[in-house]
């Protein structure tokens, strides 16, 4: 596929995942993200090794990110949430009492710890959740378009799939196939509310 050809075909997947999205309601969009959380933060506390959790704040038209923020804060885990510096990610450790959504909107919306916050580089994350625009079930993950994940993944990625990754999404954001080119990081596991969490091939 030509780059002009793979950017047409993400712009229009982009298009059709908002159109999904935008229909959802905001009970719909917090109720799956009570319902995915559960068995992530299971697996957390029965199989990941000790270390900190990158986790996202969602914006409104995300999964709601709340009751996985809690799960992982009631488990003691230090939470590294991410801040855009550039064109790149940092990701900074949240203190226990910090509820994530409390925190000050960025220029996108999205609610960002300070500077003031110790940073952490990611390699030393046990776990990250990221956010997508559509996955698909080979962990070809499409992101909204600037490229922070796939730039700021790419140390932990071996032969493009980055190790330790897992995206959470809505079910709808499930799609056949992702359009996909040669930097774009795949990830490891997928959740959603009514497929819980799973391992890709």
């Amino acid at each position: 596929m030509t780059t002009t050809a793979l950017a047409t075909s993400k712009r229009a997947l982009r298009h059709d995942v908002r159109a999904r999205l935008h229909a959802l309601s905001p009970e719909e969009l917090r109720r799956a993200g009570e319902l995915a959380a559960v068995p992530l933060v299971a697996w957390l506390n029965d199989h990941a090794p000790p270390g900190p959790v990158a986790l996202f704040a969602a914006r409104p038209s995300e999964i709601d990110t709340r009751a996985l923020d809690a799960g992982v804060r009631a488990s003691g885990r230090v939470r590294l949430l991410p801040a855009i510096e550039g064109e790149r990610l940092v990701f900074r450790a949240l203190p226990p009492d910090v509820d994530a959504h409390a925190l000050p909107l960025d220029p996108f919306g999205i609610p960002t710890p300070p500077p003031s916050a110790h940073q952490v580089p990611l390699v030393a994350a046990v776990l990250v959740v990221v956010p997508a625009c559509a996955v698909d079930l080979l962990g070809r993950r499409l992101g909204w378009g600037k490229g922070y994940y796939d730039r700021a993944l790419a140390p932990r990625c071996a032969e493009a799939r980055a190790r330790g990754t897992v995206a959470l999404v809505h079910d709808v954001q499930v799609v056949d196939e992702v359009p996909v080119g040669p930097g774009d990081a795949l990830v490891e596991r997928l959740c959603t509310a009514t497929r819980g969490l799973r391992a890709l091939p």
